[in-house]
């Protein structure tokens, strides 16, 4: 997925440590996208099976695919704003690492 500013992301956590994840509200909100609304597991089984996870296709190809096989009449900003919408920042630990930043690189 490609960052605002053109340059590609990535984003990291350690195991649920920086940033909590809620992947049924991900699926709900994704869903919601959809003409033909697939089950959770389903979308989960076709998330796998599109090859994002791995890095061949991009979120915007994911949401190409998903289109093409459930239907959507979704822009792909609804899109992006769905499929991040799970997550959220642990402001403490935010907080934390930021202070010892200076002493730990």
């Amino acid at each position: 997925m490609s960052q605002p500013n053109g340059r590609p992301g990535l984003i990291l956590d350690l195991g649920g440590v920086i940033v909590d994840h809620d992947n049924a509200k991900c699926f709900a909100r994704l869903s919601a996208l959809l003409e033909a609304r697939p089950t959770p597991d389903e979308l989960a089984a076709f998330i796998v099976a599109s090859g994002v996870g791995v890095g061949s296709v991009s979120a915007e190809g994911l949401f190409e695919q998903m289109s093409a096989r459930y239907g959507s009449t979704a822009g792909q900003g609804a899109f992006l704003e769905a499929w991040t919408c799970h997550f959220a920042l642990k402001a403490d630990v935010y907080d934390l690492l930021t202070k010892i930043k200076a002493t730990r690189p």
